[in-house]
């Protein structure tokens, strides 16, 4: 029983499914099992994260913080706004990730908040507090709250305030952040997607890469010039231009990274019209259009030669999560902790987040039974000798009418420990219970027996005043009893522990107490005789 009064305190269990409270093969169990196994369950926990939920910087951190939470034990789907705006995305821009652009990002957001009103049940009216709902098996509860402190902790770096930093403007060290940031969401990305994961020094060499582009995206930047020069005449060529000539140049310092607009402008003066030149506002503004279109095509080829140098020719959900992660590193500037960096950023916001749902109630909860329960049962201790001790003028005899009760304690809290009976807000009431009870029958014992002086007082003491603890606990015992009849599992294993209380302590305090005075009024006689 010492083994089991240990386990019994040790065991902190904080089982949060229907078989805590239900028998197997009731409507309750049944029911849950039915969502476990069709529905991947019925239990979530939330995390709501508040900020500016329409910037991109905010979008791109609950992306990560869903794939983190999607990436544990027991986790069968992340609902949040991430979802509805990466497919927004792929609507407007034709790229299914959070948009670089603020613009384009709280553009989609309020054609989503107009167009669907579910958006409620994941973000509020104002786009400033957003839920991730992330929905768990109850079946591993160890993997709940395991997840629940992965999101209490990793959770906190990854909504941290965030601040876009121009990329031209990026220190190494800087790039360096970044890379190791996307790189934890590659590896969470595998987990999410049952892969092998792929080696995080690998992921960081080919993110840290000096990006050289393949001969073939070449090829894709003459077909844009082309369409959008001679099919479309974003620009007009003068007659005779050597356009092959121009968009193979042009193609060249894409692929050696040294196209900047100035340099694209200079090229295209070399082809345009006369009536282009006039017009030097105009052909600014059709070259912009043209070097963002170049810059997009260039960024898609170096993101699909790192996905193909990470995880092969793989394609389908997999290889898009993985695109949407290392695309960021080709956005025009980069998003990092603002705690990390004193560098002054196009922009900061505030993130912040919070962990919340049913698991974290229950755990807390469980949590404080278990602290209360230490801390009453050592404060009720003291109180009670103290209280014995004034009430029978003696430490020892106090002493001895605690004995039941300690002893009643260790058997209930061993058979607690030994059954694996957790300890939750039911099955912490029995130790009040059996406290009471112990100390109470006694003192009914020890008041009887200090005010009968004769030497074979025993038998009369245990025929009147023992006959009434048996009465008692054979009543209180039946009454509790009924509770182990109950459908529900806490209420009885609060009826058998309390029915066992109740017989330990009548009989620890009929066979040890009358044992222990006598011996305490023999002490006392040699005592007095030596002296």
């Amino acid at each position: 029983f010492l083994t089991g009064t240990v386990m019994s305190f040790k065991r902190l269990d904080a089982d949060i499914n229907m078989q805590v409270f239900f028998d197997a093969g009731s409507e309750p169990v049944l029911a849950e099992n039915f969502l476990e196994e069709r529905l991947g369950g019925a239990l979530f926990v939330q995390v709501e994260v508040t900020g500016d939920i329409k910037d991109p910087l905010v979008l791109r951190q609950m992306e990560r913080l869903g794939d983190l939470a999607a990436a544990q034990e027991g986790v069968t789907g992340v609902q949040s706004v991430v979802v509805p705006m990466t497919l927004g995305a792929r609507g407007l821009t034709g790229q299914a990730r959070i948009p670089a652009s603020s613009k384009s990002a709280r553009a989609i957001a309020a054609l989503l908040a107009d167009a669907d009103p579910a958006m409620g049940m994941l973000v509020d009216r104002k786009w400033a507090h957003a839920l991730l709902q992330i929905k768990v098996s109850a079946k591993k509860t160890q993997a709940v709250l395991a997840l629940v402190e992965v999101l209490k902790t990793q959770g906190t770096s990854l909504t941290g305030d965030r601040v876009a930093i121009p990329r031209a403007a990026l220190t190494e060290t800087q790039r360096h952040l970044e890379v190791e940031e996307v790189t934890a969401h590659v590896l969470n990305l595998a987990a999410r997607h049952k892969k092998p994961p792929p080696v995080a020094d690998q992921v960081r060499r080919v993110l840290n890469g000096d990006g050289a582009l393949p001969p073939e995206t070449a090829k894709a930047v003459i077909t844009l010039l082309r369409r959008d020069i001679v099919t479309d005449e974003m620009l007009y060529l003068a007659p005779g231009a050597d356009f092959e000539g121009f968009a193979t140049r042009v193609a060249q310092l894409a692929l050696a990274g040294q196209l900047t607009k100035k340099a694209l402008y200079a090229q295209a003066l070399k082809i345009v019209s006369d009536d282009e030149k006039k017009n030097p506002k105009g052909l600014k503004k059709a070259v912009g259009s043209l070097h963002t279109g170049i810059m997009a095509t260039t960024a898609a080829a170096r993101t699909q030669q790192r996905i193909t140098t990470l995880i092969g020719s793989h394609s389908g959900p997999y290889a898009e999560a993985i695109r949407r992660s290392i695309s960021v590193l080709d956005d025009p500037y980069a998003s990092l902790p603002a705690s990390k960096t004193t560098t002054v950023g196009s922009r900061q916001v505030a993130l912040s987040s919070k962990v919340s749902g049913y698991p974290v109630v229950y755990d807390t909860m469980n949590r404080s039974v278990y602290q209360n329960q230490t801390r009453s049962l050592i404060l009720a201790a003291v109180l009670v000798l103290l209280t014995l001790v004034l009430f029978f003028r003696s430490l020892v005899v106090a002493v001895i009418a605690l004995v039941p009760a300690a002893l009643t304690l260790a058997v209930v809290f061993g058979i607690m420990g030994l059954a694996k009976i957790p300890m939750d807000v039911g099955t912490s009431m029995v130790a009040s219970i059996a406290l009471g009870v112990g100390i109470d029958y006694a003192v009914h014992l020890v008041w009887r027996a200090q005010g009968d002086a004769e030497t074979d007082r025993w038998p009369a003491i245990l025929g009147t005043t023992g006959w009434g603890i048996i009465i008692n606990v054979l009543e209180v015992t039946a009454g509790f009893a009924i509770l182990m009849l109950g459908t529900l599992v806490p209420m009885r294993h609060v009826g058998l522990l309390v029915a066992v209380a109740m017989i330990v302590a009548a009989l620890t305090t009929l066979t040890l107490i009358p044992a222990a005075l006598d011996w305490l009024r023999a002490r006392r006689l040699r005592s007095s005789s030596c002296s």
